[in-house]
């Protein structure tokens, strides 16, 4: 994370990434990037949702539900850069 500047590393330690997690049972690969616009109505589990008792839970998202919530490279990069700023 070393090559990340200030403001993506901290934009991904508020979207949940936990550097004291062990990631090392998932395989990482690079190849073509979707980016999506995570907020009200996008499919999610949160703590208020969950009844008292359920703990470490884990879900799959669908992509072909969450095509309406596609962000263009180009929109990405400008709201990055107005984070910068």
């Amino acid at each position: 994370m070393d090559h990340l500047g200030g403001a993506e590393q901290s934009l991904l330690m508020e979207a949940g990434l936990d550097l004291d997690d062990d990631y090392s049972d998932y395989h990482w690969s690079i190849g073509t990037s979707h980016w999506y616009h995570v907020g009200a109505g996008f499919p999610s589990i949160s703590g208020g949702n969950l009844v008292s008792g359920v703990d470490r839970v884990t879900y799959s998202i669908a992509l072909n539900s969450i095509s309406d919530f596609l962000v263009e490279q180009t929109e990405l990069e400008q709201k990055l850069e107005q984070t910068n700023e």
